[in-house]
């Protein structure tokens, strides 16, 4: 086989031309086709419940976030949780847990605001294991609060 001088073998091109077309493919957006089954299948968490119609305490701070932010917020000595918010498919994951801290007869509590829905994890006693949590929703932003009632 002859080459020309400063040519690449074909073996190499091929293998390029795969790599980028598969890189290109792996870029390229997706809407998914969400049937009424899927979004409701697309939240799961232990313990998790809706919004019980009671404001936030005056002390709970929204930490907005976006795909890839992470949270390990903490409430005094009283309650600490982990978030991270991932997204794929035009739809953003919020998911981590929330642990009451202090037997004093209170609750922590994990809120996950979305553009269409909102979710609360709660934890206690201060005895009991952490609560997980992973919510889902289309979009790409979120409001998480960490707080005790």
């Amino acid at each position: 086989m002859h080459m020309r001088k400063n040519a690449l073998p074909r073996k190499f091109l091929n293998t390029a031309l795969l790599s980028l077309l598969l890189s290109a493919a792996a870029l390229a957006p997706t809407i998914p086709a969400a049937s009424a089954s899927d979004l409701a299948s697309k939240t799961t968490a232990s313990n998790t419940a809706q919004p019980d119609g009671e404001a936030l305490p005056a002390d709970a701070a929204p930490l907005p976030g976006t795909c890839g932010d992470e949270f390990k917020p903490i409430v005094g000595g009283d309650a600490w949780a982990y978030w991270k918010l991932t997204c794929s498919g035009g739809w953003i994951t919020m998911s981590g847990w929330v642990d009451d801290l202090n037997a004093d007869g209170k609750c922590a509590y994990v809120r996950g605001e979305f553009n269409d829905k909102t979710f609360v994890a709660k934890n206690c006693p201060a005895t009991s294991p952490k609560t997980n949590f992973s919510w889902s929703r289309p979009g790409r932003f979120a409001n998480g609060y960490l707080y005790v009632r």
